[in-house]
């Protein structure tokens, strides 16, 4: 059943050959009679509706509204069978108290199978401190010294980040030790690390950026998306599959930022629908891919074909940092509410 905010609301539904529904989208706004005359539909595919007509005030369309500049606004929708994937969400706070009375305020950006989450943090003294950090699953903080930043971590304890100096690994001792490509490069970056220890990134030529894959015995192959500028891998599952994004042209014309999988030697393209910046961000071992919008501001997880959005409780935002590779739990930031750590269907 649906409910509309206004006299004037509009729907539309999709049945399938014995009659049940399929699926149904609604829009309508407070403050609106919008779809008071007969707005225009046209249908573009099975799972796709072109919709436009007039409104005043607003008009919402599901995380979307548009707000009118003047007494009647023409809009045009496209509606989709998108759906919102249904999470179980534990917020915790950014900010920690140290020793000294000292604030450390945190940025999640990895998470495993037993709610670890690692990240970056800085103080509030001067100078400021830049420190890597790990979070368990009791809430408890812990700094790593020699770091600056934790960008993942798998089920091992081993994670992977940055030093003042480089590129480092830390093992679930607390031992850093430092990460080397087998090919010569202008710098590079960790994103992620796989339960086999194979670590994906990015590094550096004269004129662009382009992938590579470490396999724990330290042996590294470059990845460059056919015919891409740019190329930024994100993350690897055990099963070897590579998720990450893509640039075509030159630089400061890169446009759009499209995402990408690399599975077996071939490489495909994902990008979320009418998205200029589709950033994926991890990949599950079953294949479920967690990834962001930028210019939509669109949380997402992408499995067998569907595109489900990630929304926080009472509709707040949110965006994704990464996922772990078994149990798929996500971690990422919640506006106003902080960090999360999150269990997604």
């Amino acid at each position: 059943s649906l409910t509309g905010t206004k006299p004037y609301n509009m729907f539309v539904v999709k049945y399938t050959p014995t009659g049940s529904v399929a699926w149904v989208k609604k829009a309508d706004g407070a403050g609106t009679n919008a779809f008071e005359d007969n707005p225009r539909i046209a249908v573009e595919s099975e799972d796709t509706i072109l919709v436009t007509g007039a409104f005043k005030k607003t008009a919402s369309f599901d995380a979307i509204t548009l707000n009118s500049a003047g007494a009647e606004d023409i809009f045009l929708a496209k509606l989709t069978s998108k759906t919102q994937a249904s999470c179980t969400f534990t917020f915790f706070p950014l900010t920690a108290t140290l020793r000294n009375e000292v604030t450390f305020s945190m940025s999640p950006n990895g998470v495993n199978d037993f709610d670890t989450v690692v990240g970056s943090g800085f103080t509030n003294t001067n100078p400021v401190n830049n420190w890597g950090f790990i979070r368990w699953a009791n809430g408890g903080i812990t700094l790593v010294n020699g770091t600056i930043s934790l960008v993942d971590r798998d089920d091992l304890g081993v994670s992977i980040g940055y030093s003042a100096s480089g590129q480092v690994l830390v093992d679930s001792s607390g031992t850093i030790t430092p990460l080397q490509l087998s090919f010569n490069n202008n710098g590079f970056f960790s994103r992620g690390i796989n339960n086999w220890g194979s670590i994906v990134g990015s590094y550096n030529t004269s004129s662009a950026s382009n992938g590579f894959k470490r396999f724990s015995n330290g042996g590294t192959i470059k990845l460059g998306f056919p015919g891409a500028s740019s190329t930024f891998p994100t993350s690897i599952n055990d099963h070897g599959m590579i998720v990450g994004s893509y640039f075509v042209g030159p630089p400061g014309v890169q446009l759009p930022q499209n995402g990408f999988i690399y599975y077996q030697g071939k490489w495909a393209t994902l990008n979320y629908p009418a998205a200029l910046f589709t950033d994926l961000i991890g990949v599950r071992n079953k294949g479920v891919i967690a990834g962001n919008t930028t210019d939509l501001n669109v949380a997402f997880l992408y499995e067998n074909g569907q595109f489900k959005t990630i929304v926080g409780p009472k509709g707040v935002g949110v965006t994704v940092t990464g996922i772990s590779s078994k149990l798929g739990i996500i971690v990422g930031l919640g506006g106003p509410k902080g960090g999360f750590v999150a269990k997604c269907q």
